[in-house]
């Protein structure tokens, strides 16, 4: 009995044990599904997690252009808005010139006449006063001989001396008798206004054929001036003069940046024509005064700020047009874009700095321009050209410009930050080309008052004291200098000649110097530290000039 009860308890504990284990085993096995199963789920956790925050990176990522895209659109819509309010002119269409009666008629003989006289007498035009020393100019009028290098495609007699080095004042003076019922219908040509015509919905493409005749128009009767004033013949001369000026002040308007700055050339060109005709003394007093009313009613600054819209306005056009197909602004043809790639590519594996470069800029960052820099190129055009209008208002009411200051804003800005600037016009080509057109207006300025000081010679056999001595007999009023919105400055010298002169290209007043502004490379009276209304230079000035431009 109780060895059946013994074994009976050792089967049941062995049972119970057995049963035990596989519990045990089902409770380890379901444990480890589930954590198994716990793993698999924080893995998908995971994974949604990396996806979420990946997917809110892409939209905020994909948010930040088009933010910037439309937030660039903003600004400029909001701009030009801004100057709508103001009633300023934005669209091409408001600056295009009305036509005048007979402009086109008047425009297109003149340009036939400039042609029938040829291109041989800007070739054998004498120096027009030339710099010889600071402050110094050659009166050539008075010269018998003149030695100078002249192209032989116009001149073939340069060919048959050693350099070419000749005496063109025969053959100038034989050219201008030959050509002289010609020069003379040229200078009758300059009576009425002048258009021509231009295809301004073409913007920076538009072109303008007529610029390079009438320079040279400005050139030929330069030459005819020349000539009659070497003659000694003072009426003609004087219609000579009025002709030159005539030219610039019938010459109507055209909004083009570029047209301006033809004019301010011949301004120039008129200007030293005038300066060799006042130094020579041989004008009469009301010669002088018929001259001196001419330049006096001449106005380079009225028009100037439609221009630099229009400039505006043709910026805003080549934008979109580069914003559509860079190759627009290259001028080549459109190439198919799979070659274009294949191309740069190439490049890229032959030369992998400049190739990776190139490639850098016809990809991510024209795609970039296009989407934000261009609009921000736009305005940053926009702005600056209303800047420079404000500039412009400014000489007008002579209040003086700040365009010839150095510094962040000034004359020598670099303009545009954006790797495609060159699609957006050079701001600071803009700007220097507004002061160019106040610097002419300051040239005005001193050539009115020339002419005023060689009438009051007349009368007084000296130079007056000060300027205020002019006023009111011979001027209105002292001239201004437009750059800094004072009186043209003037000294009378103890030899009895004066020094004149305005500020110059660095917007500074340095008392009359004449010398040439640092590093400015040119030997043009206008790029010098002032802007000096030259004296006559002497004999042994003008010798020792050309002893050292031949190297003597």
């Amino acid at each position: 009995m109780d060895y059946e009860r013994n074994h009976g308890l050792r089967w049941f504990s062995s049972a119970a044990l057995w049963i035990n284990i596989k519990v045990l085993k089902v409770e380890r096995r379901n444990e480890l599904a589930s954590r198994d199963e716990w793993q698999t789920v924080c893995v998908v956790k995971r994974r949604w997690k990396i996806l979420l925050i990946g997917s809110i990176l892409l939209v905020v990522l994909g948010l930040i252009p088009v933010t910037l895209h439309f937030r660039a659109k903003w600004k400029l819509d909001a701009y030009r808005n801004e100057l709508i309010r103001k009633g300023e002119q934005i669209e091409a269409v408001q600056l295009i010139p009305q036509s005048v009666r007979n402009g086109a008629a008047n425009g297109a003989h003149l340009i036939n006449v400039s042609a029938a006289v040829g291109n041989r007498l800007r070739e054998l035009l004498p120096f027009r006063m030339q710099i010889v020393a600071p402050g110094k100019a050659r009166l050539t009028c008075r010269e018998t001989a003149i030695l100078e290098n002249v192209n032989a495609t116009y001149v073939p007699e340069a060919t048959k001396s050693p350099g070419g080095e000749i005496d063109i004042v025969p053959l100038f003076e034989s050219e201008v008798a030959a050509k002289r019922d010609l020069l003379i219908e040229l200078r009758d040509a300059t009576a009425g206004p002048m258009q021509f015509p231009i295809n301004y919905a073409k913007g920076m493409v538009a072109l303008l054929p007529h610029l390079a005749p009438l320079k040279e128009a400005a050139m030929n009767l330069c030459a005819l001036t020349a000539f009659d004033l070497r003659k000694k013949h003072t009426d003609e001369a004087t219609a000579d003069l009025l002709a030159e000026v005539r030219l610039i002040g019938n010459w109507q308007h055209e909004p083009m940046l570029i047209s301006e700055l033809v004019r301010c050339a011949c301004v120039t060109l008129s200007c030293c024509s005038t300066w060799e005709a006042v130094e020579s003394h041989q004008l009469s007093e009301t010669q002088l005064r018929q001259v001196q009313q001419s330049w006096e009613e001449l106005d380079l600054l009225t028009k100037a700020t439609a221009s630099m819209k229009f400039e505006a306005v043709v910026n805003a056009q080549t934008i979109e047009a580069v914003r559509s197909d860079k190759d627009i602004w290259t001028g080549g043809a459109t190439m198919n874009r799979l070659n274009e790639f294949g191309q740069l590519v190439t490049e890229t594996l032959s030369e992998p700095k400049a190739g990776f470069k190139q490639l850098l800029d016809r990809y991510p960052r024209y795609w970039a321009w296009c989407w934000v820099g261009s609009y921000e190129d736009d305005l940053r055009t926009r702005r600056c050209v209303e800047d420079i209008c404000q500039q412009i208002r400014m000489a007008q009411l002579w209040k003086g410009s700040t365009l010839y200051r150095r510094g962040e804003d000034g004359l020598w800005e670099l303009g545009s930050e954006s790797v495609f600037s060159w699609a957006t016009g050079n701001n600071a080509t803009l700007r220097r080309s507004a002061a160019k057109l106040i610097q002419n207006q300051s040239l005005v300025s001193l050539t009115v008052t020339a002419i005023a000081l060689e009438r009051y010679r007349l009368q007084h056999l000296n130079y007056p004291a000060t300027l205020d001595e002019l006023v009111p007999s011979l001027l209105k009023r002292v001239p201004v200098d437009y750059i800094d919105g004072k009186p043209v400055r003037y000294r009378s010298l103890s030899n009895g000649s004066f020094l004149l002169y305005s500020v110059g290209v660095n917007g500074v007043d340095d008392g009359g110097d004449a010398t040439p502004m640092e590093g400015s490379g040119s030997s043009s009276f206008l790029m010098r530290k002032d802007l000096v209304w030259p004296q006559v230079a002497s004999a042994d000035e003008v010798k020792a000039f050309d002893e050292k431009k031949r190297g003597r």
